[in-house]
Formats: C-alpha cells, structure tokens, sequence
C-alpha cells in the first residue's frame, strides 16, 4: 500500500467540519474554507493537516484522519469511524502525520529565523543611510 502525500498553501484556520472548532483558534471570526497544509493518504484513510494561529501569531497544527466509502448508490462518503481492517493504517498514517507535523513547524521555525535576519540586515541598512 502506497502513502500519497499532497502538500497546499499555508492557511491559517481549519475548516468549519474541523475537529477543534471555535478552541483556541482566535481566526474563527474570519472563518473561509481553508485548504489543509498537507495531506496524507494511504488507501481509503486520509489525514489532513491544518494549520492555525494562536492569538500571538505562532502557528500550531492539528489533523484530521477520515476514512473514504462508497455508498450503496456508487457515492464517495467520508467518515471518522474506522473498522478492525482499518485500525493498523490509522497507526501508520499518523505517525507519518505526527512527522510532517514536525518537518511544518521546523519549516516555520527557519522561515521565521530568516525574517529576523532579514529585518536585521534593513534595519541596519537604514541605520547606515
């Protein structure tokens, strides 16, 4: 079984169906569909990770795992509930989850070093001038 990785933009909420809805995230006033930083797929199980501000600015992530279907009318459905034969690719594709997680916020971490130095380098540029 292969493992599909797909990478978006950057957003700063979690969509309307997300798990953590209205906790801790001061950007649900401006609430749009956001697109996942990344998501993860391994057979019918995704996991989608999102990405959110606290009310400081530092981003934090969260996921979402969800298991596709058809219904008895050939429709795709999506559920949060996961059979036996299921349960060993939950385990497996959150600790994938758990490792994008932290290459994200290692992301984060050196795109916001390179900002303070960048602002240091203007900063002592204007002093110069």
């Amino acid at each position: 079984m292969s493992t599909t990785t797909t990478e978006t933009a950057n957003t700063e909420t979690e969509p309307a169906t997300g798990p953590s809805e209205g906790v801790g995230n001061p950007t649900r006033s401006s609430l749009t569909k956001a697109s996942p930083a990344a998501k993860l797929r391994m057979g019918v199980v995704t996991v989608s990770i999102w990405r959110n501000l606290d009310q400081e600015g530092r981003a934090w992530y969260s996921a979402t795992v969800e298991r596709s279907y058809k219904d008895k009318s050939d429709q795709w459905k999506h559920t949060n509930s996961f059979g036996r034969n299921e349960m060993l690719v939950v385990a497996k594709i959150a600790n994938l989850a758990h490792s994008k997680i932290h290459e994200l916020e290692s992301r984060d971490r050196a795109a916001a070093a390179y900002d303070e130095s960048s602002f240091a380098k203007a900063s002592s540029v204007r002093e110069r001038a």
